[in-house]
């Protein structure tokens, strides 16, 4: 049937991933599928609010703040664990909200050497890249500058100034590690992230 219902916004209302490698809090830390290390869910953040922006959601909310009541089923989704320490995801998070914003126009792309590419228009801060190697291999990226200067930002926010080579910025990309233990040759997350402003 058809179904007039004029345009809605679209919320993501629960997205994240559990911890598996947090022995402060799991005395048994042990990969298995559909979980990551702490590392990997920092990378899994930021990629996840750079690919909200990129399919056009609304409002976007990641699951979890806190382990909560879910430490009793063995479950580590929390930014911060329930003693109040954080986890790197918190710190990519902070990273997320505090560069990822108010684009004017975001495209995205697939590069046949395996890197995923977010790109956001009209920032405050101007033209910002998000790009990550969504392969178990680390890619050497050559981004088209505009300027002589830019700056990269990792999933951690500490930042540094490179110089363009022939109009280039020479990026790499970290290879990805989060791979499935029932299918060690699918990858559920991309490697680090790097942002490019």
């Amino acid at each position: 049937g058809v179904y007039n219902v004029a345009d809605h916004p679209i919320w993501l209302t629960e997205t994240g991933i559990e911890v598996w490698d947090d022995a402060s809090v799991d005395p048994d830390p042990t990969k298995y599928d559909i979980a990551a290390t702490q590392e990997e869910v920092a990378a899994y953040t930021i990629q996840s609010y750079a690919n909200g922006w990129a399919s056009g959601i609304e409002r976007y909310f990641f699951f979890r703040v806190h382990d909560s009541d879910m430490v009793n089923s063995g479950q580590h989704f929390g930014l911060i664990r329930n003693d109040h320490t954080i986890r790197p995801a918190y710190v990519a998070y902070q990273v997320a909200a505090s560069y990822l914003v108010s684009p004017t126009m975001v495209t995205h792309s697939t590069h046949p050497s395996g890197a995923w590419q977010v790109t956001l228009w009209g920032t405050p801060r101007g033209k910002l890249g998000t790009l990550w190697s969504t392969i178990p291999t680390t890619l050497t990226f050559a981004y088209t500058a505009t300027l002589p200067t830019a700056t990269l930002v990792d999933q951690w926010g500490v930042t540094q100034t490179i110089t363009a080579t022939n109009d280039v910025y020479t990026l790499t990309l970290p290879g990805a590690t989060a791979n499935m233990v029932s299918n060690p040759e699918e990858y559920i997350i991309g490697g680090e992230p790097t942002l490019i402003i």
